[in-house]
């Protein structure tokens, strides 16, 4: 049923979308979560560069003062209008409709079949490690058409071309707009956004970002035998963990996946130098996790492309071990990752404590013999906005 209503749809845009006439200055909008990630990045580059423009955002959600007072901050200052509305709707998509350029990071719309007048840029959320789109056996009506791509390297763009089906003309090694910070890390204004966090005292940052095992949102799927990245340790593992990170007077920072079912179910303690964040009690800091992490000492992880980004910081890597035995998904094989990615690999209680102080010492953390993110000379904000002419 829902792919004879795709189909029925995307007929009646075909149909339709020649009568609409484009304009050149506007430039539509997608993410997930709404206003994050690479979208966000861009569009906070262009709003302050750009003059003249209609920026849209389209929302999976119905948008919140909130999120209306963040996407509007950023454009105030200049002549750039901005509109803000929610993507299953017909004012959605008659907006995404009249946009010359769209850009997202999940996707636009189901029923887009094939090329229109409107240029559709793929910035995705990250160069993949786990296998996706038909890597990961999906069928060529469920990955979402888009006219660009682009991607951190000419390896990650040949690994893009067999996900998406899409010929190597189509990706463009330009990097990926939220890495433009992690780039320029010195720039940060670091006491600026320690002062979001009350517990700071002007001790180091890590982050902890695990990925999901068991999704509630988007792509419900559970993609390890085990439901979250804590079952994957002793039941009192925090406790130890919070132990050495007192010690090297480090402050861990646990946040989780928008998608991990954690977000709904997950009761902890407090701790005097580990802080868990679900997704909403992150957005309620008002912080970008880009810009959050361009500050912090270091980054443990897993199976998530934020370590393929944290490269670019030459700073401590971790990666928690044990979730690559337990997941089911399988890790994208021409990466060598397991062999080529250099990280400290942390399996016990005491790699922590190594880890953290690596983080503590603040000298430059060898990479592996592969760079996943290759230097392109500017900017990817800057060589996007150059590559389609806007401006």
């Amino acid at each position: 049923m829902k792919k004879n209503i795709t189909s029925a749809v995307s007929t009646i845009y075909k149909l339709v979308s020649p009568l609409v006439k484009r304009k050149a200055k506007k430039i539509s909008f997608f993410s997930f979560p709404d206003a994050s990630d690479n979208s966000w990045h861009l569009y906070r580059h262009m709003a302050k560069r750009l003059e003249g423009h209609h920026f849209v955002w389209l929302t999976n959600e119905p948008p919140s003062t909130k999120l209306k007072n963040k996407i509007n901050l950023v454009s105030k200052k200049n002549s750039n209008k901005v509109t803000i509305a929610k993507k299953n709707s017909l004012l959605g998509i008659y907006h995404f409709a009249t946009s010359k350029h769209t850009f997202h990071t999940h996707g636009t719309y189901s029923f887009i079949r094939k090329k229109s007048d409107t240029t559709l840029i793929n910035l995705w959320h990250g160069m993949p490690l786990k296998n996706i789109g038909l890597l990961d056996n999906k069928s060529p009506d469920d990955i979402c058409y888009s006219d660009i791509l682009v991607s951190t390297s000419p390896l990650f763009s040949k690994i893009l071309s067999a996900a998406f089906g899409v010929s190597s003309e189509k990706i463009f090694h330009l990097g990926l707009p939220r890495n433009d910070v992690l780039a320029a890390s010195a720039n940060t204004d670091r006491k600026l956004i320690a002062e979001k966090f009350s517990f700071w005292e002007g001790n180091k940052f890590v982050a902890w970002l695990p990925t999901y095992r068991k999704s509630v949102i988007g792509d419900i799927r559970q993609d390890s035998k085990t439901s979250s990245f804590l079952d994957e340790w002793e039941p009192r593992i925090l406790d130890e963990i919070n132990q050495l990170a007192k010690a090297r007077e480090i402050h861990l920072i646990i946040k989780l996946h928008p998608m991990d079912s954690l977000n709904r179910e997950f009761e902890y303690e407090k701790f005097s130098n580990i802080h868990i964040f679900t997704s909403n009690s992150w957005e309620d800091l008002n912080l970008d996790l880009y810009d959050f992490l361009s500050v912090s000492s270091g980054l443990i992880s897993d199976i998530s492309s934020v370590l393929i980004d944290y490269q670019l910081t030459n700073r401590p890597i971790g990666i928690t071990v044990n979730s690559i035995t337990e997941y089911k998904r399988g890790i994208i094989e021409e990466l060598n990752f397991e062999e080529n990615f250099k990280s400290f690999k942390i399996s016990k209680i005491d790699d922590f404590d190594i880890f953290f102080q690596a983080c503590k010492s603040d000298i430059n953390f060898e990479q592996g013999s592969v760079n996943y993110n290759k230097p392109i000379g500017s900017s990817a904000c800057d060589s996007i906005t150059t590559l389609l002419s806007i401006s």
